[in-house]
């Protein structure tokens, strides 16, 4: 499961799409007769959200906890 922040990258969107990369904000699991299953809530970091669903995606980038002195 990637952590906050790491790279997300919705393989079903186009290359012009805004929405095609973004930051990884929670995981959300949604039960239900539609649209159930687990789904990355991203952000662009400028206020916008949206959903993947998790099968949808791809991990570019892991987001590493230490820091450089």
């Amino acid at each position: 499961m990637p952590k906050f922040g790491t790279v997300i990258k919705g393989i079903y969107a186009s290359d012009s799409n805004p929405r095609q990369y973004g930051f990884y904000v929670e995981t959300i699991i949604r039960d239900g007769r539609m649209n159930r299953g687990k789904f990355y809530r991203c952000t662009d970091g400028n206020g916008d959200f949206w959903e993947y669903p998790i099968s949808a995606t791809e991990i570019i980038a892991e987001v590493s906890n230490e820091r450089e002195i």
